[in-house]
C-alpha cells in the first residue's frame, strides 16, 4: 500500500520539466500540471517534440505557458494532442497569426522578458502554422465554458 508520501513522490517523476517565475527561480507546481504529464510538447522554434518529463522545458505557472530553452532564449513549447493537432491557447489566433509570447529572453537583470516585434510576432507564428499545415497538423484552440449560475 502507497503512503501519502510515496504518492507524492510519483508526482513529482511524473512531470520533470522546470517549474518556474520569470527570475528562472524554482516554485510549487500548480495541481492542474498534473493532468500535463502525458503531454508531448512541441517546440515553436524548432519543432522538436518533447515528453512532459523532459528537462528541456520550462513551464511558467503565472503566464500559464510552456517553453523550449535555446541558450538565452524561450520559445513556446504547445500541447501535442492524442490525435496529432497542436493545442493552442485562447490568447493565440491561428487566422491572425499570433501565438502570443512565443519568444522569451533572458534579459539584463536576471529576469525573463517578452523578446519580439509585432512583425516578428507574426512571421514567427506564421512560418509555425503554415509547417503544421504541411505536416497536416490540425490546430485547435482551447475553449472556455462559462457557466453564470443556474
Amino acid at each position: 500500500m502507497a503512503t501519502p508520501l510515496g504518492n507524492l513522490a510519483l508526482k513529482r517523476t511524473l512531470v520533470a520539466m522546470h517549474i518556474v517565475d520569470d527570475q528562472l527561480h524554482p516554485v510549487q507546481a500548480p495541481s492542474e500540471l498534473d493532468s500535463l504529464s502525458r503531454s508531448s510538447f512541441i517546440c515553436h522554434h524548432c519543432e522538436k517534440i518533447f515528453a512532459a518529463r523532459s528537462t528541456e522545458l520550462y513551464y511558467f505557472p503565472e503566464s500559464d505557458l510552456t517553453y523550449h530553452r535555446h541558450g538565452d532564449d524561450f520559445y513556446r513549447a504547445l500541447i501535442v494532442l492524442a490525435n496529432g493537432a497542436i493545442q493552442i491557447a485562447g490568447i493565440d489566433s491561428e487566422e491572425e497569426d499570433v501565438l502570443q509570447r512565443f519568444k522569451l529572453a533572458l534579459g539584463s537583470s536576471p529576469r525573463v522578458e517578452t523578446a519580439f516585434e509585432v512583425e516578428d510576432l507574426r512571421a514567427a507564428s506564421r512560418k509555425f502554422f503554415q509547417s503544421m499545415k504541411r505536416q497536416n497538423r490540425e490546430i485547435s484552440a482551447v475553449t472556455f465554458k462559462l457557466s453564470l449560475g443556474d
